[in-house]
């Protein structure tokens, strides 16, 4: 019997489990745990609740078969593949993690920062998996992408449809024109519905859409499948109506395009953008997309202002922060007005939103990991192989997306999907910057 359970590989089911957790991270596949003050506004704070994601529970159990493993002592073929080796990124990252644990003795309400930081802890692990060569990169990113491809042509659905396709198994937002608090665009008299997908919002699937594509061109390399790849992700990402995403993706795109001179790509990417300029007069969102990039709702920029002020007066009153997770449960102290109960939302700038959450050390450490990275970055395209400078010009150009998004909105650190692919982000950067 017990030579029958060593043979099973629980190294490869650890594998499995964390590809599953891939494969699951779009759907909102949830059960609510904490509801602490969730009504405290009149509205559902979705920043003061806690939620178990059925993803959550195949990454603890990749942390359980790879810990098994391990105790078994009989699958040494895998371990000596790991890179234990703590080199100056993965030092930043856990510098970065430590300090802001810091903010939990100053925390306006310490379970709910404990809970935030046991979530961040488990990402911590998601980010030691890809970094350490746990996972094998290539079948993380086909899962990414066959993943991200089903939802896409659910969210190009939705907008034909304008409204939810009744996918409620899959997490689909219920969304129609009507309903309070969805994202919508005005055209003249008529409401447009962005696309969620499976995801929260749609500057959230915007984000993971460009990460598809940019993956999309650094590890497929058959043509064919890269240009379908970049008409499904590019025609999404329009119909998310997201500006910031969409100019975070062209400036980086030609710095990608400028770095890595793929001519087999670009030409690509240029019949995949005919292709989804076609679909345009066909569909009808380009007119809407017009009204979205001249930035005809102002009000929105007038909010992310109130924001800001707010975290002026926040930080000069909490240098050592209010405490991971915090900052709706005491931004009303802090508003020279009183908040509309839908105006209950982080800061919009993820660097600003650390500084007021973790504190003043935990933000400049941040700060200082986005400076290391492209710095390593830089200096690893000088000695990097040809095989890997791709990979290479395409997470700096993923670092530009980063910092532009990051300036405009708050989801790499407040909300779960987003948390998410912020983590693998740093995890593939560190297993980048470890090729030679």
């Amino acid at each position: 019997m017990l030579s029958s359970f060593k043979k099973i590989s629980f190294f490869g089911l650890g594998q499995v489990s964390v590809y599953a957790f891939f494969a699951f991270l779009p759907f909102q596949i949830d059960a609510l745990v904490v509801s602490a003050s969730v009504y405290f506004s009149g509205f559902f704070n979705p920043y003061l609740s806690h939620f178990i994601y059925l993803s959550d529970i195949f990454l603890l159990l990749g942390l359980l078969f790879f810990g098994i493993s391990y105790a078994l002592n009989s699958e040494n073929k895998f371990w000596k593949k790991i890179d234990f080796k703590l080199d100056g990124f993965k030092w930043g990252v856990l510098s970065f993690l430590l300090i802001s644990l810091l903010s939990l003795f100053f925390a306006s309400n310490f379970s709910n920062s404990l809970i935030y930081f046991a979530r961040m802890f488990e990402f911590f692990l998601l980010f030691l998996f890809i970094a350490s060569g746990f996972l094998d990169l290539k079948k993380l990113v086909y899962v990414f992408l066959g993943t991200l491809s089903f939802v896409s042509l659910i969210g190009i659905f939705q907008y034909l449809a304008q409204e939810s396709l009744g996918l409620r198994f899959f997490g689909e937002p219920v969304l129609t024109s009507m309903t309070l608090g969805v994202a919508k665009v005005d055209v003249f008299s008529d409401k447009v519905v962005r696309i969620y997908g499976t995801f929260p919002h749609p500057n959230i699937f915007a984000s993971y859409l460009v990460f598809g594509m940019f993956f999309s061109s650094g590890f497929i390399k058959n043509r064919y499948i890269q240009f379908v790849l970049y008409a499904l992700f590019g025609l999404a990402l329009i119909l998310t109506f997201s500006r910031t995403a969409i100019f975070a993706f062209f400036f980086s795109s030609i710095l990608y395009l400028y770095l890595s001179r793929l001519r087999p790509s670009f030409r690509a990417l240029g019949i995949g953008a005919l292709v989804i300029l076609v679909l345009g007069v066909l569909l009808g969102f380009l007119p809407v997309l017009y009204e979205r990039l001249i930035l005809a709702d102002l009000h929105t920029f007038s909010e992310r202002n109130l924001y800001m002020g707010i975290s002026h007066n926040m930080f000069s009153e909490n240098i050592f922060g209010v405490g991971g997770g915090n900052f709706t449960n005491v931004m009303q102290d802090f508003s020279f007005t009183k908040l509309d109960p839908w105006l209950y939302q982080p800061v919009h700038n993820i660097f600003f939103l650390i500084f007021n959450e973790v504190g003043f050390l935990g933000g400049f450490s941040f700060v200082f990991l986005f400076i290391y990275l492209l710095f390593s970055f830089m200096k690893k395209a000088l000695v990097v192989s040809k095989k890997h400078e791709r990979l290479v010009f395409m997470m700096t150009a993923l670092w530009i997306f980063i910092v532009i998004t990051g300036f405009f909105d708050h989801y790499y650190i407040s909300l779960y999907q987003g948390q998410a692919l912020f983590w693998v982000y740093l995890g593939v950067s560190a297993y980048v910057l470890r090729l030679e």
